[in-house]
């Protein structure tokens, strides 16, 4: 049945709120159309690179916002432009944020200076970003989500070079982003810095720019960082003392570490607000940083406030470390414990003092895969660990160092866990007995996979080989510090010979007996080995031959005396991938045509600290290929050496060190052909009639150089001003002494560096100058003792 609309006013509500829905999406779908932007570039002879608008075209904005296909580059010679009168911005090296991608193409010794010309096709206005990105001035005061992801996307894409300039920007971005919202009224804002720094597309962000994001967060909220080998630093200055000990290679996780109380008040008030405490998780979790870590050695005193443990309030920890707490008030221990989440996977306490009652606490978290305990007693003067202690069913990974173990707590564990990783140092007898008392009586290891263990003044026994064979699926064994016999050494080699899936070995010992290795290489599986003799330069010979050793991929030797036969049959070693022989001598009269490198897959080679006088006839430097790590101690070594290193390094050599040694033209002329080269390390060198700006304005590595270490290596004002082509340096170590400190400044004021090592003597003639200066220039300071 029809009803007369005239007559039905509920209908006419539906027909007008349908006509409405439908204007509506009109509007919205208007709304939702972006633009797809094509621009040609070419460099002129004034080394500039001009941009033209050659097309633009509608396109889905959801498509717009795709990572992947967001911006295109294609460089190409012939390219014919199409409206050369849309010039739309001229890009220079001068430009307040700099791209690696254009100054390599203007650069004459780049590959990309190959071509005249390139494409850009982008889902945005390339060209309003291309000109905000050279003025920190018209950062725009709002933006958008999308406007923040195209800039993030240009500078990945064209590779932004991090310097102090780039940080300052970032730093205005997330002020003006901050202030805007403090400022807001609406519940409606645009531009979110959570939610794009939680986003997929920033997870696809290159690393380097995430971290520069939360050294620019960090500065912004007045707390002064640094990120070492992916660890976040807080400090007050930069040059406080970082023990790199905190930082445990087993936990699968960045660190950031918190070494001062006022550091930690001041995290804590800003973190109150629960937009910027979000941001710093996100930025944490983006760059994997998962693991806090609170160290008191440099004074960490604690008064009674009470804390909200803010910086733990989110679930991105998965670590918690906690070193030197030994006059603290065990308070802040317990607090901490409440406050983090279940989470937590890894507990680390190290050098301090702590209640049987506080260890339980951090014991009983529900998820705790690892706990690792050095040096710590207990303020009851017990054992630290004892029956008492909660021993979680889920707990895989223990590391402990000079801790006081219960035998029942030992006998707790081999009855109950199903450990995969155990590591022990042992500094006493008692110690060191409770644990292999346990280790005989109970043979159930077949969870554990990595067995790493110090012993104390101890002599291996038969009952302690014997159990070796019970580690039926052991990858990796590590034993260090213990004295054998020539028949216990067979017996215990016998045994690892038994480990068939036993892939990594070390073995430190104060002495080893000839030919009792020789078994246990033979038709193994064993991927690195390493080898460690505790005296240095005694007399033992290698103990092992090396033939037939393919499954071998890593050989570290460390004060070993290598024989002629040992060299010839470790060159032969055909997957060998990283080769280190430190502190080694070597025989002589070693025959040069038996030496060939059979691997061509070799990446390192080490040999730092060796005596390489009596192989320095040995051309063996023009035979490797493709390494990315060269380490070599130059004295006496003759000058030239380095002049026979193979061409196919210059593809692939990263990291070059050769200290004390002497430097001539032709070895400058074959270092300056290393393209890809970035750490130079030739501190206490000398140069034989040449000098460091010797190698040259032809250098292929002047825009990938980071590192570069010049102690104690004569410099003229020439080799200063040479410093200047290294576009791309972080670090630069220099001892200044004797040098003119006014034609330094003007030298170093044309490098965007980040860290400046020199010593204390060189600061003993003018420290207020240097500092001063160094501080305009925003670099880290780094002052060794010499």
């Amino acid at each position: 049945m029809f009803t007369n609309g005239k007559n039905n006013p509920n209908l006419n509500i539906k027909l007008v709120s349908i006509l409405i829905s439908i204007l509506n999406f009109c509007i919205l779908f208007d709304s939702s159309l972006a633009h797809k932007f094509t621009y040609s570039f070419k460099r002129n002879e004034n080394f500039e690179i001009l941009f033209f608008l050659e097309d633009t075209k509608e396109m889905n904005i959801n498509t717009a916002l795709d990572y992947k296909d967001s911006i295109k580059i294609f460089f190409d010679i012939n390219y014919k432009f199409k409206n050369e009168k849309m010039h739309v911005y001229t890009y220079k090296k001068e430009n307040f944020i700099c791209f690696a991608l254009f100054d390599n193409f203007l650069s004459p010794n780049s590959s990309e200076n190959a071509f005249k010309t390139g494409i850009i096709e982008c889902n945005f206005e390339l060209s309003y970003f291309l000109r905000i990105c050279n003025d920190i001035i018209e950062i725009p005061s709002k933006w958008t989500n999308y406007d923040f992801k195209s800039f993030l996307q240009i500078l990945t894409s064209f590779k932004a070079i991090e310097n102090k300039r780039l940080l300052e920007y970032l730093q205005v971005i997330i002020f003006n982003n901050l202030m805007q919202r403090k400022n807001s009224v609406s519940n409606n804002r645009d531009f979110e810095l959570k939610e794009v720094f939680g986003s997929c597309f920033f997870s696809k962000i290159d690393i380097s720019i995430k971290k520069l994001f939360i050294i620019a967060y960090l500065n912004v909220l007045m707390i002064e960082s640094a990120i070492k080998d992916g660890n976040l630093i807080l400090m007050n200055s930069v040059n406080d003392y970082v023990d790199s000990y905190l930082f445990n290679e087993h936990i699968p996780y960045g660190n950031i570490l918190v070494n001062d109380f006022k550091i930690f008040c001041a995290l804590e008030t800003v973190l109150e607000n629960a937009y910027m405490c979000d941001i710093f998780h996100v930025l944490l979790s983006q760059i994997n940083i998962k693991s806090l870590i609170f160290d008191a050695y440099q004074g960490f005193e604690i008064t009674d406030i009470k804390f909200k443990f803010n910086i733990v309030s989110s679930t991105v920890f998965k670590s918690i470390i906690i070193s030197n707490f030994k006059n603290i008030s065990l308070e802040f221990l317990n607090q901490l414990c409440m406050y983090i989440e279940e989470q937590i996977e890894f507990f680390t306490i190290k050098e301090s003092t702590i209640s049987q009652y506080t260890l339980d606490l951090f014991c009983k978290k529900k998820k705790l895969l690892g706990l690792k305990l050095n040096n710590v007693t207990s303020i009851e003067n017990t054992y630290l660990i004892d029956e008492h202690i909660h021993l979680s069913s889920t707990l895989k990974y223990i590391d402990f160092n000079s801790i006081d173990i219960s035998p029942t707590w030992w006998m707790n564990c081999f009855q109950k866990a199903k450990f995969c990783k155990i590591i022990l140092t042992f500094c006493t007898v008692i110690a060191q007995k409770n644990f292999l008392d346990k280790l005989y009586r109970y043979k159930l290891y077949q969870s554990v996979l990595h067995f790493e263990i110090m012993f104390f003044k101890y002599e291996i026994s038969s009952n302690f080989c014997n159990s070796l064979t019970y580690f039926l699926n052991l990858k990796t064994l590590k034993l260090r510090g213990y004295q054998t016999v020539y028949s216990t050494e067979i017996f215990l080699f016998k045994a690892i010979e038994g480990l068939k899936g036993l892939e990594f070995l070390d073995v430190q010992k104060f002495n080893f007996y000839l030919g009792s290795y020789n078994f246990l290489l033979r038709n193994h599986e064993i991927k690195v080995l390493r080898l460690t003799k505790n005296l240095l330069y005694s007399e033992n010979r290698i103990v092992c031959s090396f033939n037939g050793l393919e499954s071998l991929t890593e050989l570290h030797l460390v004060k070993m005396n290598v024989s002629r036969s040992n060299l010839i049959e470790i060159f032969r070693i055909k997957n060998l991938e990283k080769l280190c022989i430190k502190s080694c001598t070597f025989e002589t009269n070693t025959n040069e045509n038996l030496l060939d490198f059979v691997s061509n897959n070799i990446k390192l080679l080490d040999f730092d600290g060796s005596r390489l006088e009596n192989i320095k006839d040995i051309n063996f430097l023009s035979k490797i290929k493709f390494i990315e790590y060269l380490n070599l101690p130059g004295h006496m070594l003759p000058p030239g050496y380095l002049s026979e290193l193979s061409f196919h390094c210059n593809s692939s050599l990263k990291t070059l060190h050769y200290e004390f040694g002497t430097l001539n033209s032709k070895d400058l002329s074959r270092i300056e052909k290393l393209e890809m080269l970035e750490e130079l390390n030739i501190s206490e060198s000398k140069f034989c009639e040449s000098n460091f700006y010797r190698i040259g304005n032809d250098c292929k590595f002047f825009n990938s150089l980071k590192v570069l270490n010049l102690w104690f290596v004569e410099m003229h004002i020439e080799d200063l001003k040479y410093l200047k082509n290294f576009r791309r340096l972080i670090k630069l170590s220099l001892s200044m002494s004797g040098l003119d400190l006014i034609a330094l400044q003007s030298s170093l004021n044309c490098i965007s560096f980040r860290d400046f090592s020199t010593s204390t003597s060189t600061l003993a003639h003018n420290p207020e100058k240097i500092v001063n200066f160094l501080k305009e220039k925003a670099i880290n300071l780094q002052v060794s003792n010499f």
